[in-house]
């Protein structure tokens, strides 16, 4: 009987430690300094929508004390990714084709150089990024509130009402009404080149 518990009590000792190793080996490498790059960040149906097609879809994010100023916050932020994108994309594409496109004035006096008046460029691309922008629209909210810091933070994914054909056939129609008619005529000569840069840029992750 005494080996019986003998036996029993040093077999329940090394279950008991080979347990505890084994529990301090998991707890180590499952520690958050055990990972270089930090904790892993939860997505959201507003973020994969919009990874779902980047060309056409950006999402955006707000926090405030007000739900409807979160809410502005983030379509703002969505808006001006897509912003960023178009003007990025044009001017990509204008490089691409090795374009020093002049600047069609107002007065139809004078005329600058893109690449020459940078201030210049970015109103001009502005021009071209607000004509698409104004035909975008919410396709998904989604709204979290912090009882404890009283805190809304809201996501939004906005979506370009269109294909993405018809975004890029807008995109290059709007360039061509912000320059002189010489240039114009140099994008028609290569007028599926100039299509195919912008709708590459487009589609390339955000940097």
């Amino acid at each position: 009987m005494k080996k019986i518990y003998f036996v029993a009590v040093t077999m329940a000792t090394v279950l008991f430690s080979a347990c505890g190793a084994l529990q301090k080996t998991t707890s180590s490498y499952g520690s958050k300094s055990s990972n270089p790059y930090g904790e892993v960040q939860e997505s959201n149906v507003c973020i994969e929508l919009q990874e779902q097609d980047p060309t056409r879809r950006q999402y955006g994010m707000g926090q405030h004390f007000k739900e409807s100023s979160a809410g502005n916050l983030a379509e703002a932020q969505a808006r001006g990714a897509f912003a960023r994108k178009i003007r990025t994309a044009v001017i990509s594409a204008t490089d691409e084709l090795n374009l020093a496109m002049e600047i069609h004035s107002h007065n139809n006096q004078t005329g600058s150089s893109v690449s020459d008046q940078p201030s210049t460029t970015g109103d001009w691309t502005n021009n071209v990024s607000a004509a698409v922008v104004n035909n975008i629209t919410t396709i998904k909210t989604l709204r979290y509130y912090n009882n404890e810091k009283q805190l809304w933070t809201i996501f939004k994914c906005l979506e370009y009402q269109g294909t993405t054909d018809d975004m890029v056939s807008k995109i290059v129609t709007s360039v061509k009404e912000q320059i002189s008619p010489e240039d114009k005529a140099k994008i028609e000569a290569q007028n599926d080149k100039f299509r195919q840069s912008i709708l590459k840029s487009l589609s390339a992750p955000m940097q």
